[in-house]
């Protein structure tokens, strides 16, 4: 006995099925429907272990992204702390050079004298100067003193008001 399906326009008369030319016995028939499930259900299964897999792998996928992104953000922060430290290094370092600087102008200033305008000038200068202020000329504002008529810058007398003074003891 031959097992014929519904007959199509296409289909062989004789067989019922479009594509087979010759009569296919029902015995073996259910054979190949059965090993044709089984092949359907492996596939289902291996489909099913392949989408499980597929999950744990996204899943330790976004934990690796996030993980990443975390060490990331760790790197910008140490990065920026560097910076901060370098700019405080910096300063530091520049205040120091300004401190040594400062420290020594004053030991400089102790072994060569006050610091002033004089001192951008040639040594001959100031030795004139020198001169001019010893030889009696103004160098700045006198002090005012009341009983200045009374003074006397004549060494001689300065002597006789000494001889009065002795003569009356």
């Amino acid at each position: 006995m031959t097992f014929t399906t519904g007959m199509s326009s296409d289909s062989n008369p004789s067989t019922g099925c479009p594509h087979l030319d010759f009569p296919i016995p029902v015995s073996s028939i259910f054979p190949k429907r059965r090993r044709i499930q089984e092949v359907n259900w492996q596939r289902k299964c291996n489909q099913t272990d392949a989408g499980e897999t597929l999950k744990r792998l996204e899943s330790s996928w976004v934990g690796l992204v996030s993980k990443n992104y975390e060490i990331e953000r760790a790197c910008i922060e140490m990065e920026s702390r560097v910076q901060e430290y370098q700019m405080l290094l910096t300063a530091k370092q520049q205040e120091d050079s300004t401190r040594d600087i400062v420290m020594e102008q004053p030991a400089q200033r102790i072994q060569s004298g006050p610091v002033d305008e004089r001192q951008s000038q040639p040594t001959q200068d100031l030795e004139e100067k020198m001169e001019e202020d010893i030889d009696g000329e103004e160098i700045g504002p006198q002090p005012y003193y009341p009983d200045a008529d009374k003074i006397s810058n004549d060494p001689e007398r300065c002597e006789e008001d000494d001889s009065e003074d002795d003569d009356d003891d």
